[in-house]
């Protein structure tokens, strides 16, 4: 049975990445890893079960290239759409 799901997602810049799910979705940093190369990956808890994985796309172009495409579509539920919309900045119109 599978508990707890974590997403790999990519990015230039994951401290700037992390503050956005940080600000917007009140997620918090559970682990900071020391990569190769001087990388760090953060994984940051969204709720108890789901979780994501930020890596620099540099790290992964150069350690894993085969998963730099692989671009994940997610889709997240909450019953209190107008309050998140109008806290992300960069959100368009519904």
């Amino acid at each position: 049975m599978i508990n707890k799901v974590r997403i790999m997602i990519y990015g230039d810049d994951i401290d700037k990445l992390s503050e956005f799910w940080i600000f917007n979705f009140n997620a918090e940093v559970i682990e900071t890893i020391d990569l190769p190369g001087g990388y760090i990956n953060k994984v940051i808890a969204l709720s108890p079960t789901l979780e994501l994985s930020l890596f620099n796309k540099e790290f992964i172009k150069k350690y894993s290239p085969e998963v730099l495409d692989a671009v994940p579509s997610l889709m997240l539920y909450t019953n209190e759409f107008d309050e998140l919309h109008n806290r992300i900045k960069t959100a368009s119109d519904t």
